[in-house]
Formats: structure tokens, sequence, C-alpha cells
């Protein structure tokens, strides 16, 4: 519970970067970085051609990159419809809990938080990739 109600307040204060396109053979894979002090907790993938969260795991690919303005309008309205789940799956070889992220019926994203309930714990891959994208 008490990891539920942290990745909950961490998601009052998040917000999303800029999206990243990823060229691919199959086309373009849209990414949303979610971002908590600094750090991406994970990143959503986008339907490239609805600009809509796709479920976790699911990574088509269209075959252009959206419009940048109509993708900062999609991902600004992202966090706002976004939520926490009650429901947590511990993790024992990260002493971690894993705090799964809704839009609509939909899980879309992840909130790892520490084995004690006290720390949000950054998704390291996600957090190097944001980096490098923009500095």
């Amino acid at each position: 519970e008490k990891a539920v109600e942290l990745a909950r307040k961490a998601l009052e204060f998040a917000s999303t970067g800029p999206p990243i396109a990823r060229r691919g053979p199959g086309g373009v894979e849209v990414l949303v970085p979610l971002i908590y002090q600094g750090m991406a907790l994970d990143l959503i993938a986008l339907d490239p051609e609805s600009l809509t969260p796709l479920p976790r795991g699911a990574h088509p690919s269209g075959a252009s990159e959206p419009d940048p303005s109509l993708a900062r309008e999609a991902v600004a309205r992202l966090v706002e419809e976004i939520r926490v789940l009650d429901a947590a799956e511990y993790r024992e070889p990260e002493d971690a809990w894993v705090v799964p992220l809704a839009w609509r019926s939909l899980i879309v994203g992840h909130v790892k938080v520490s084995g004690d309930g006290r720390l949000i714990l950054p998704d390291r891959r996600a957090t190097d990739e944001l980096r490098r994208r923009l500095l």
C-alpha cells in the first residue's frame, strides 16, 4: 500500500518529456518519457497515427513521424489521463515494487518504488536515453 500511495503522489508531480521517435526497419516508433524530478520513470508508447497510448508491450510503428505540434498536444494531455492502479508487483532480485499505470483500460507503464515503499526509482535505461537526446 505504501508503494501504491507513493506512486500516486509522484504522478501528481510528473510531467512528460518530448516525444522520442525511433526509426527502424518497420517504420517509426513514438515513445513519451514520463518524468519525475528530472528522471524518467518509464517510456510510454504512442500509436504514431492516432497519438494515443498503446498497451505495455505493443510497439507498432507508423510510416512517418507525427507532426511535432500534434505530438506535443497529445503528450501534454497524456499525464492528466494516466492513473495509478491499486496494485503492485514485487520484484525480489531488485527489492522493488512495480506499480502499474493505466490509461483507460490499458496498462501503459509502470512506476518502480523501493522495497520499503519510501523512494521512487528511475528507469535507468529510459533516463539515459532521455539525457542523450536532450544534451
